[in-house]
């Protein structure tokens, strides 16, 4: 059973090389960051109580012991270097693997329910599906043959080359008839 009042608990954490500022001491919802010389004071109620340190870079450490009230207690912890271990993250958007901190730019996929919704609208139409990713804008470039040009982060159509399977489907010099000819039924993904 818990001890009425509160109890003060001053805590150093330190590792091989010294104190360790920035470390997070908790003891269940209680909790505080560690000072530039790895020190810091928690008032916590008396009773059993664990007290956990914790890093990033080091192994945690806790320790339960039973405080009494209007009492004051000192507790030193020794953090061990841990090698954190962060899974990689992959970005598959043109059949190639890639990490997501070596891609320039940021990456907008339309894939199956998204294509499908857009074929119900407009099968015969590539240019209503990219029209909608955002960075990317539609601009007519034949109003009377139905020509169009696409607009990427506000570079000229020129700029902007369209690849189907890693083939080209048109450059500038066509007026843009390729994004109206191109069928979209057969894409699985954008």
């Amino acid at each position: 059973m818990a001890d009425s009042g509160r109890a003060q608990v001053h805590i150093a954490v330190a590792g091989v090389s010294g104190p360790l500022s920035d470390a997070l001491v908790r003891s269940g919802q209680i909790g505080a960051q560690t000072d530039a010389g790895g020190h810091v004071t928690l008032t916590v109620p008396a009773g059993q109580r664990t007290i956990v340190a914790s890093k990033i870079g080091f192994r945690s450490d806790s320790v339960t012991l039973r405080l009494r009230a209007n009492t004051d207690t000192a507790l030193a912890f020794t953090l061990i270097e841990q090698a954190a271990s962060v899974a990689p993250i992959i970005v598959t958007a043109t059949r190639t693997e890639q990490r997501v901190e070596a891609v320039p730019l940021r990456v907008e996929v339309l894939a199956g329910e998204d294509i499908g919704e857009k074929n119900a609208v407009r099968p015969g139409d590539l240019t209503q599906m990219v029209a909608e990713i955002p960075g990317v804008r539609v601009q007519s470039s034949s109003p009377g043959l139905g020509g169009a040009t696409l607009r990427v982060q506000g570079f000229r159509g020129e700029y902007t080359e369209f690849l189907t399977d890693g083939l080209s489907l048109g450059s500038a010099g066509d007026a843009g008839f390729w994004l109206v000819e191109q069928p979209p039924l057969d894409l699985a993904q954008v």
